[in-house]
């Protein structure tokens, strides 16, 4: 075991103190089209959660110090989601009607405890599930897991995804994961294990030999990508002696949506550990627009769309075929260990992402342009309702 680190301290955080937003209750949005997407992907393994998600990554504020963590995670990291505004979001996406779920995540969310189980009650008031996603240091004894788990279980948590490794092991003994997975299946809750390896050789089935069969329990195997602070160890597909298929490279969910908001209010359209270093996926902050308007401007891109839905060699298809010259700024797919860090190589650079937005912006002009010539020889109503949801999907 490493040397224990000093105690977090839930009470010394910095938090934003900005006034929350205006917003109105009678905004409402639709799944239709999402929806509509994914029956006409049927047959295709595309999406394994198919419904949308509000995740708050509420605290920089972690346990464990980790030699690989995507945000830098320590006890001494005081930022920290402000309640008011954690409960305010919840409020904004059960109006929104899109979320179906909510989600935390961190740093160590469970080190708020007392605060997270507001926000849960204020989902469960919604009728909103959620997930937790946690390392469980807290989990001790089997009487300190049962307290955290049962109270989050009866508030509507689904699945606990508890974050194990060599490198977590370090700081947390592998008796308070099985003390929680038992907490879990008291209560229904199922179990994901993520485990961060690295080395392509090693599985958590070799960790937890007896988890390999246990139904309630999902092992999860990844590398360790280079962001972080694994950022400089030069962690490339070469490195690992990987072949990737990155031909095949799209956004981890491909219709739906995980929407993360960081602890001072900014926005990304997914739970990826690149997130917080790629400014050019940001879709603003909600201390300064409405989830309503964020929501606009992630279903309303063609850009989103097209590499989410179709991949990353249909965006980089589309910017060859309209801009030579910027295809070639375009990073080589090759060097990125998977879809995410992809995203991360072509959207870290703000000016990079700008001018990609701006060839997607040209080619969604020329489709509106073509549905206005075609909708002028149709009277039907219906008919040009239908043109316009193919057009967009």
């Amino acid at each position: 075991m490493a040397k224990p680190l000093p105690a977090a301290d839930p009470g010394k955080t910095r938090r934003e103190d900005r006034p929350l937003v205006g917003w109105s209750r009678d905004e409402h949005r639709s799944q239709k089209l999402q929806d509509n997407a994914l029956a006409a992907a049927a047959g295709m393994s595309i999406e394994a959660d198919a419904f949308n998600v509000l995740i708050l990554n509420y605290t920089m504020k972690c346990s464990l110090a980790c030699d690989f963590c995507c945000y830098g995670c320590t006890p001494k990291r005081t930022e920290t989601m402000s309640l008011p505004f954690a409960l305010d979001l919840v409020d904004q996406a059960a109006s929104l009607g899109v979320f179906a779920q909510g989600g935390f995540t961190g740093g160590e969310p469970l080190l708020f405890l007392p605060e997270i189980k507001q926000i849960a009650a204020r989902m469960h008031s919604h009728g909103m599930k959620f997930s937790m996603i946690s390392a469980c240091d807290w989990a001790k004894t089997d009487e300190a897991a049962s307290a955290t788990v049962n109270p989050l279980a009866d508030l509507g948590m689904e699945v606990l995804s508890i974050s194990y490794d060599p490198t977590h092991g370090k700081w947390v003994p592998q008796d308070n994961v099985r003390r929680v997975i038992a907490a879990c299946a008291r209560k229904g809750v199922n179990v994901v294990i993520a485990a961060s390896f690295y080395s392509a050789e090693e599985k958590l089935q070799h960790v937890f030999p007896d988890l390999v069969d246990d139904p309630n329990v999902e092992l999860v195997n990844r590398l360790v990508l280079p962001t972080g602070n694994a950022r400089n160890r030069g962690l490339s597909p070469q490195s690992y002696q990987v072949e990737l298929q990155h031909e095949a490279y799209a956004c981890y969910k491909r219709i739906y949506h995980d929407l993360t908001v960081f602890w001072d209010g900014e926005v990304y359209p997914c739970c990826s550990v690149f997130n917080r270093a790629t400014p050019g996926l940001s879709l603003g902050n909600l201390y300064e627009r409405t989830l309503a308007q964020v929501w606009d401007r992630l279903e309303g891109s063609l850009m989103f769309r097209c590499m989410k839905r179709q991949g990353f060699s249909a965006l980089y298809d589309t910017v060859r075929r309209r801009d030579p010259s910027l295809a070639a700024r375009l990073p080589d797919p090759g060097e990125a260990l998977g879809p995410c860090e992809l995203c991360h190589r072509v959207f870290k650079d703000e000016a990079l992402a700008a001018d990609i937005a701006s060839v997607f912006t040209a080619v969604e002009r020329d489709r509106i342009r073509a549905i206005l010539a075609s909708a002028r020889n149709v009277s039907d109503e219906v008919k040009i309702r239908r043109m316009l949801e193919e057009a967009i999907a």
